[in-house]
């Protein structure tokens, strides 16, 4: 045999057998992102400002699909605009979505209320206590401060000024040995009223 062709068939065996690499039919697959988990409570007036709007309200019947933002309009006279759920939640929950993490809605009812916000991940784990204090002293304030209302109320605090409390940045900090490891952290409420009563997520592939 002619050296070119021998040269030329050692290589094709080569090829077949895999033996200048993994066969891509042994190679490990990606872990799969298929545990569903629960987010919790989702901020639609935050998300109808953030377009520049008002805030959201319900319109009658009261459904599911009845959210609008609206912006008030000169002599009384609102303008609407349709709301998606699914990108309120994803605003909300920007983190997981830039982190490669899927976020959807879903309505637990038929009525308004009944809202949502879901992701999709490897594993996850709930860890229930903030410590919003810490956070704010460490980018240079001395006290964490609820100013009435809802969730959003917080705010970070020192003589003479305030900012809003980042809550995902919150959960970041507290949990930064998480963070180091590979996990997202975000801050969750069942309730949006219940702003005493904020914890945090932590997602994994």
């Amino acid at each position: 045999m002619r050296p070119r062709h021998l040269l030329l068939t050692v290589l094709l065996a080569c090829l077949s057998m895999t033996c200048i690499g993994v066969s891509p039919a042994a190679a490990a697959p990606l872990k799969a992102q298929s545990a569903d988990v629960y987010l919790g409570g989702v901020d639609l007036s935050g998300y109808c400002r953030s377009l520049g709007y008002t805030g959201a309200r319900l319109k009658a019947p009261n459904g599911i699909a009845d959210w609008r933002c609206y912006i008030h309009g000169p002599a009384g006279v609102d303008t609407e605009a349709n709301l998606s759920v699914i990108d309120a939640c994803r605003y909300q929950f920007a983190p997981l979505v830039t982190a490669g993490y899927p976020v959807t809605a879903q309505a637990n009812g038929n009525s308004g209320g009944e809202w949502k916000c879901h992701a999709t991940a490897g594993q996850s784990e709930a860890l229930p206590r903030m410590d919003l204090r810490s956070f704010c002293v460490s980018i240079g304030y001395t006290d964490a401060r609820h100013g009435g209302g809802n969730v959003t109320g917080w705010s970070c605090v020192r003589t003479g000024t305030s900012i809003p409390l980042d809550l995902h940045a919150a959960c970041a900090y507290q949990h930064r040995d998480r963070v180091a490891q590979g996990w997202s952290l975000v801050a969750v409420w069942e309730s949006f009223g219940g702003w005493n009563r904020i914890g945090c997520m932590s997602v994994h592939a």
